[in-house]
């Protein structure tokens, strides 16, 4: 605790009680610069806008307002600071529900001095502290979270919902009141449940981090395919709270995926079943790909014919030429600076057989360079 001075706010009917209690404050020697005593619960209310205390005592017993009633009504007016309960009445019961409501502390009269007094103080503006610390942490982390482009999620150890954004609540089209407390495995996709279980128990027993891909069903019926990348969540004693998540909608990358796979397979079967020989290279002007045909048209096996380096089945007349062509498309790329093709259609080429036969050959090519 610092070298700070507080001020306080008594609030009781009783002159010799407060009295009492102004001396064990003023005992405790630069602490307490201010003591101020109200007497009803009308007084707090017409000097509120005037009080601004560290914390307050609070007898629950006054005039115009009895028991629990008496601090939470304070509450609503001063709920912001460290509140602690004075009361002549030694009730668990009573203490325990002040706690609930916001009390710091519950002290009994007559069972108090100046040290235990100025204790339950000090305690209680540091909690107060900590408590508005961990509640703006929160509500930026909620702010945060519920701007994101992506869905985040917490769940505590039993898989029960704590907490989802805006965005995945928006997703499912429920509210958190109708999903907090429950098994969010429900939006899952039934043949995914059994690998993010799996993933999440294996994350918890490893106390790692996951990533894991599963499909998640919106609030149309449809499932979206997602990302999904977490932790299991500990507090402040390492002990296991839950889980805690992010997660991106892939569902487009996975289509375009699909498409591309499509694609080669398409090409493969193209390419295998073409008696036309299709040939490519890449940017070291190397073979990367032959059709089979080409053993029909060279001799070469496609084994073969991925070792040999350009200059060796090609004439030097065709190889220079083709180099020309290659270089020409490369300078278009850098100095347009978007990505180009070219298309270079019936031109002759002369082919070097297995056999060292010449072979000539009507090229319909394409030049293609793309960014990354």
């Amino acid at each position: 605790m610092d070298n700070h001075k507080f001020s306080v706010l008594l609030i009781e009917d009783n002159p010799g009680d407060a009295l009492l209690i102004k001396e064990m404050l003023n005992s405790c020697e630069g602490v307490y610069n201010q003591i101020e005593i109200f007497e009803s619960l009308k007084e707090i209310e017409v000097n509120y806008s005037k009080t601004d205390p560290d914390v307050l005592l609070i007898d629950l017993s006054l005039p115009d307002s009895k028991g629990i009633n008496t601090f939470i009504k304070v509450k609503e007016l001063y709920g912001y600071k460290p509140l602690i309960v004075l009361s002549g009445y030694d009730s668990e019961e009573t203490a325990l529900i002040a706690v609930q409501k916001g009390a710091q502390d519950y002290l009994v009269k007559g069972k108090i001095d100046e040290i235990i007094l100025n204790r339950s103080i000090l305690y209680a503006i540091e909690r107060k502290k900590l408590e508005s610390a961990v509640k703006e942490s929160d509500q930026n982390f909620k702010l945060l979270a519920d701007n994101a482009p992506m869905f985040i999620w917490m769940a505590d150890k039993t898989g029960k919902a704590i907490y989802f954004n805006k965005r995945w609540l928006k997703f499912v089209g429920k509210t958190i009141e109708e999903i907090e407390g429950k098994d969010w495995m429900g939006f899952i996709h039934e043949n995914d449940k059994a690998l993010v279980n799996t993933t999440y128990i294996k994350a918890y027993k490893n106390k790692e981090f996951y990533n894991i891909e599963y499909r998640l069903k919106g609030g149309n019926g449809e499932y979206i395919c997602i990302v999904e990348k977490g932790a299991p969540h500990y507090d402040l004693s390492n002990k296991f709270i839950g889980f805690i998540g992010s997660c991106l909608d892939i569902t487009e990358r996975k289509k375009a995926e699909l498409e591309i796979e499509r694609s080669k397979q398409k090409y493969k079967f193209l390419t295998k079943n073409s008696s036309d020989v299709i040939w490519a290279l890449d940017l070291q002007f190397k073979t990367i790909y032959v059709s089979p045909s080409i053993k029909n048209f060279l001799g070469y096996s496609v084994e073969d014919f991925l070792q040999l380096s350009t200059d060796k089945y090609l004439t030097k007349h065709s190889f220079e030429y083709t180099q020309k062509v290659f270089a020409k498309a490369i300078e278009d790329y850098y100095s347009k600076g978007i990505n180009y093709i070219s298309n270079t259609e019936n031109i002759e080429l002369e082919f070097i057989s297995k056999n060292k036969k010449i072979v000539h050959g009507e090229i319909n090519a394409k030049t293609y360079l793309g960014r990354t």
